[in-house]
């Protein structure tokens, strides 16, 4: 599942992230706690000859989350501080 792209400020210090599995909390976490600071990951994808419409990038989470179940409903949010940025909803199957 992937989410529209959308435009993060100058300091990516305050992005975070929430994941909810059925009603329950999984992730609330911030990109400190990514094995790589997200300013060097775009600086590394900043390095690539080009990025083309539809490429996509990904990158780890900042926790842990566990298994992906058949039959589970899952909500993931992307924010700027309090901000939402981007939020998404799914059914695994």
């Amino acid at each position: 599942m992937f989410s529209e792209v959308v435009t993060a400020s100058e300091n990516l210090t305050q992005i975070g992230v929430e994941l909810v599995v059925n009603d329950a909390e999984r992730q609330q976490s911030d990109v400190s706690l990514m094995l790589y600071p997200l300013g060097e990951v775009l600086k590394e994808y900043n390095s690539f000859p080009v990025l083309q419409d539809f490429d996509i990038v990904m990158n780890d989470a900042p926790a842990v989350v566990g298994a992906v179940q058949a039959g589970k409903r899952f909500c993931g949010r992307v924010l700027n501080s309090e901000q939402e940025l981007v939020s998404a909803e799914w059914l695994a199957q």
